[in-house]
């Protein structure tokens, strides 16, 4: 575990530099040893330690105190903010705390003047995070280890879950445990806790390492299949219906995957937002006439 932590601590310095960055913590034991590879990594005038208080257990509060506790220990600045708000009806908790929790931290970013933020996603979240998507059906978008957009950066994201379990004892890391963590009528604890699990006793621990090569694979190859086809739209200037009619016919002798692939780019930039396969095929469906209207998430309706 020593070779393990002067790695990360080398890779953190050679990549965060001078920059002051946000570390995101709930108290777990992964954000937790994060925050002790931080400490240990960086001046600590460069560190805020930022924790989402979700209000949805009776031992939020206590979380939020512990993780304020320890940061102070480690000499660094703490910031928290406790959740108001309760989702909207048809949103699930899971997708409305990430979305809050994100507008949290980057509300910290522009009142610190924060590069970015750091998390503590792991090789086994990668593989969670491709079998929910391969599952429900939405694009294979895996998460990467410095993301521009999000502005985060995950430094150990090619770390297994065991891996951080051993650094934490090394290093002697207290933590807490989120009991709603372990609650399998949320889908992502389910593939984490029975999914994974199982397929891990069946097929050995060899077996999650070929998951996450494939989900970085898939992912990369989406990646440069978005880039070709949004290269190949610039000559579609706009989103406009002559644009998409244009288009429609452009592409008719192109393969089905083809055009499937153009629609999901198009409907991304379209919605702002990325759409899996079910979601494309119906909007090219729309754009081949097929539909004469389409509901999408978002309360984005299209009509022709």
């Amino acid at each position: 575990m020593k070779g393990l932590t002067g790695n990360l601590i080398n890779k953190i310095r050679s990549f965060v530099k001078n920059r002051k960055v946000i570390v995101a913590v709930s108290g777990g034991i992964d954000s937790m040893t994060l925050m002790r590879i931080m400490a240990k990594s960086l001046p600590k005038d460069q560190i805020v330690v930022a924790h989402f208080n979700h209000a949805s257990r009776k031992e939020s509060d206590r979380d939020e105190l512990f993780v304020s506790k320890e940061a102070k220990k480690l000499g660094l600045v703490f910031e928290s903010q406790k959740l108001k708000r309760k989702p909207p009806k048809g949103q699930s908790k899971e997708d409305f705390w990430r979305q809050e929790r994100l507008k949290y931290l980057r509300a910290l970013m522009a009142k610190t003047q924060a590069s970015f933020f750091i998390t503590a996603h792991h090789r086994d979240d990668v593989i969670e995070t491709f079998l929910f998507k391969l599952i429900t059906g939405r694009t294979l978008a895996i998460p990467k280890e410095f993301d521009e957009d999000l502005l985060v950066y995950r430094p150990f994201l090619n770390i297994s879950k065991e891996d951080i379990k051993k650094l934490a004892k090394f290093l002697s890391v207290k933590f807490v445990t989120d009991r709603s963590n372990l609650d399998i009528s949320f889908d992502r604890n389910f593939i984490r806790h029975k999914l994974i699990t199982k397929i891990a006793e069946r097929f050995g621990r060899k077996s999650l390492e070929n998951l996450h090569f494939a989900a970085m694979n898939l992912s990369n190859l989406q990646n440069v299949v978005t880039e070709i086809v949004e290269f190949l739209l610039r000559s579609y200037s706009d989103l406009s219906e002559f644009s998409a009619s244009k288009l429609a016919k452009d592409m008719i002798d192109l393969s089905h995957s083809a055009q499937i692939q153009i629609a999901r780019v198009w409907l991304s930039k379209l919605a702002g937002k990325t759409f899996g396969y079910y979601h494309s095929k119906r909007f090219l469906d729309f754009l081949q006439k097929k539909r004469p209207s389409i509901q999408l998430p978002g309360r984005l309706q299209l009509n022709q």
